[in-house]
């Protein structure tokens, strides 16, 4: 975009039943104030700024299920944090409310539920690039098992 120059935030939105909730869970596991808060949302980001992660109320929330099922309410995105001790970090965000998945696909990732549902990644920091490109194949981003269970093809996202 033309019109955004440096120092101009960005971020995402969740989609919660308690915005507030989920944002002082956020807030917590991050170590991120909340910045903004009022009835139906709630904003947290980093000291450093640029960047913030929204939560808003939507009444008849249903949480996503991952891995994907068919018939299911799926995952639409969610976020990936790249970790130095896997294990402290997982105790942290189950102590904080998170639930692990059921399903673990890779040694050096944590699949968990944050407390309304949404599915986030911990990524263990062993020298694995959370992006990588190939001029081949496209831009993939996030953790491996995540963008094999979202279907997501750079190829076939090219085409588009």
């Amino acid at each position: 975009m033309r019109s955004r120059t440096s120092g101009m935030w960005w971020g995402t939105a969740l989609e919660a039943p308690d915005p507030g909730l989920l944002a002082r869970f956020y807030a917590e596991l991050l170590e991120w104030p909340i910045v903004h808060e009022e009835p139906g949302t709630a904003v947290v980001a980093p000291p450093q700024g640029a960047v913030y992660i929204a939560f808003q109320e939507a009444p008849g929330y249903r949480p996503p299920v991952w891995p994907p099922a068919d018939g299911a309410q799926r995952t639409m995105m969610h976020l990936d944090f790249r970790v130095a001790d896997l294990d402290e970090a997982v105790a942290e965000a189950v102590a904080l409310g998170a639930s692990l998945a059921p399903e673990q696909p890779q040694a050096h990732v944590r699949g968990l539920f944050d407390p309304a549902g949404h599915p986030f990644c911990l990524c263990r920091d062993d020298g694995w690039r959370s992006v990588r490109t190939s001029p081949a194949r496209g831009t993939t981003a996030g953790c491996a098992p995540c963008v094999r269970a979202s279907g997501w093809s750079p190829v076939a996202r090219r085409g588009r």
